[in-house]
């Protein structure tokens, strides 16, 4: 098993299975390929997309009513500070869990001191929820760099053939489609 099991967001059954590689010879590859593309994922979506607990988070106040939480969506809120005082949910404030916003009552402000707001919460996916499109996009990528692993065709942007072919690659680290799936997911909002 991968060390960062907890951030992939497929796993290696289901790549084995879409690569149609049946034996376990290249396991520990397709592990740190799982791990490389989950990474590249998080890292182009600005946010940990799989579930984790976020612990006494401190962020700085925004002086808005709305505030963004990097990671979404919110599964539960358990606590929310604003300058050490402890606030309610619907007294206080409304949470939007899909997009991670905490929106103030009564046309009342954020603070706007630095780590003046801590919250404690989970979010992201759960493997078994990770979005189909997600998850279907982590596979082609994944099996886009086993496909290149396995030709060695590691920073090759184009090749000829001696039929006057030429075949090329993809000089980002990620496929258009793929890309285009995760500027769905993409945190816009700068926390």
């Amino acid at each position: 098993m991968s060390i960062l099991a907890t951030a992939n967001l497929v796993t290696l059954a289901e790549v084995k299975e879409f690569v149609e590689q049946k034996d376990a010879s290249k396991d520990i590859v397709l592990e740190y390929m799982i791990d490389a593309v989950s990474s590249r994922f998080n890292t182009f979506t600005r946010r940990f997309l799989r579930s984790a607990v976020y612990t006494a988070q401190k962020f700085n106040g925004t002086g808005e009513p709305d505030f963004w939480l990097p990671n979404y969506p919110v599964g539960t809120l358990s606590l929310v500070k604003e300058d050490g005082l402890t606030l309610a949910l619907g007294v206080d404030f409304l949470s939007y869990p899909y997009d991670g916003m905490l929106l103030k009552k009564d046309e009342k402000l954020w603070t706007t001191l630095p780590q003046g707001v801590e919250v404690t919460y989970t979010a992201g996916y759960a493997l078994a929820d990770v979005p189909s499109d997600l998850k279907y996009s982590s596979l082609k990528q994944i099996a886009f760099e086993f496909w290149k692993q396995k030709s060695k065709a590691f920073g090759v942007d184009s090749r000829s053939y001696p039929d006057g072919s030429v075949t090329t690659s993809v000089r980002s680290n990620l496929l258009k489609e793929v890309e285009d799936v995760l500027f769905l997911y993409r945190r816009l909002k700068v926390v």
